[in-house]
């Protein structure tokens, strides 16, 4: 079973067009888990007029980002979870791909996407290439190879992932570095599967060079590998069998 986390805010311009592509994608036992940060556009009932039972709608007090994908993947009930952004496309052929790969036995795959405005013009044809991907703990502490939205990973990975801790930045990067600190087999697909839009209004950043004061950077980086050290060794003892198992699968 295939579990689609999706946390919107006021969505409504681009979210239907984001669910219906997704939906066509899954089969009839999935579902599109969606926490809403009370939204006050039609986000509710977009997706509602949809009228699809594999969606299912958590509400949820506006925190963080972070915590709103949390409240999603607490209440996924799927195998193999994927994360999804409200404004974005996916590209047919994506579930496919990438569920061969999870179902193969790699703990996380991440997709390439391409890059558009808002008014759907071409910005970027390749995110890993403006980006640049990373292997790796350290490289990827310096700097996310992982864009959350192009994300997928199988349930082993949720529970050594969750909770999240209290004040790091971003979920993505959370999972993308217990992926890596526990040494299950990850991916990068370089195949443009996703249509990431940029459009001014976007919760995440595009991933590219920060903006953030040096010491802002250096805080969330500590709110990652502090947690980090501490969840390794808690999760070594704790899911010893599972980690030696999907280790070895691939």
């Amino acid at each position: 079973m295939i579990s689609v986390c999706m946390a919107t805010h006021n969505g409504e311009r681009f979210i239907r067009e984001q669910i219906v592509s997704i939906l066509r994608q899954l089969g009839p036992m999935d579902e599109v888990v969606v926490s809403d940060d009370s939204s006050t556009d039609g986000t509710i009932q977009v997706l509602r007029s949809l009228s699809d039972g594999r969606i299912r709608i958590l509400h949820h007090q506006p925190r963080r980002i972070t915590d709103n994908f949390e409240n999603a993947l607490k209440s996924a009930k799927g195998d193999y979870i994927y994360l999804a952004d409200q404004d974005d496309i996916w590209v047919d052929g994506r579930v496919a791909a990438v569920q061969a790969r999870l179902e193969a036995g790699v703990a996380l795959v991440t997709v390439d996407a391409k890059m558009l405005d808002g008014d759907g013009r071409v910005i970027g044809e390749s995110f890993f290439k403006v980006n640049g991907v990373r292997r790796g703990l350290v490289g990827n502490i310096a700097k996310n190879s992982f864009p959350g939205c192009c994300m997928a990973f199988r349930r082993e990975v949720l529970d050594l992932a969750l909770p999240f801790p209290a004040y790091t930045y971003m979920h993505d990067w959370w999972i993308a570095l217990v992926t890596i600190a526990h040494r299950l087999p990850y991916e990068f697909l370089n195949v443009p599967y996703h249509i990431y839009r940029r459009h001014g209004g976007n919760a995440t950043g595009s991933g590219c060079r920060s903006r953030l004061p040096c010491w802002t950077r250096l805080y969330n980086r500590m709110t990652l590998v502090l947690p980090l050290v501490l969840r390794y060794w808690r999760n070594r003892f704790r899911f010893k069998g599972a980690l030696s198992r999907c280790r070895g699968e691939l």
